[in-house]
């Protein structure tokens, strides 16, 4: 995923180094690189990107895998549709 500009790979040790200092130099929460993958998906989730694309963002194999990961942020989605329901009703 990152590379020098010759195209050869980092080491993710240097990755991660790199991004630590630089996140604790702007103020910004320690989340580590890896929290860069969960926080891309919980938005594109959140947000109403289909779950069949965040999957294949992921490169999970299943749906379900990506469901049971990020599943905490759809009681949104649940609230969004009953509110879309009711108002198909009254309209």
């Amino acid at each position: 995923m990152f590379t020098h500009p010759t195209g050869e790979p980092l080491w993710p040790q240097t990755v991660t180094a790199t991004f630590t200092r630089l996140g604790g130099e702007l103020g910004l929460p320690s989340i580590g690189v890896l929290g860069l993958r969960h926080s891309a998906a919980t938005w594109m989730i959140a947000s109403g990107v289909s779950p069949k694309v965040v999957t294949h963002r992921l490169g999970h194999a299943q749906v379900s895998i990506t469901l049971q990961l990020y599943a905490h942020v759809l009681p949104a989605h649940d609230q969004q549709a009953a509110d879309q329901f009711a108002a198909a009703l009254d309209g």
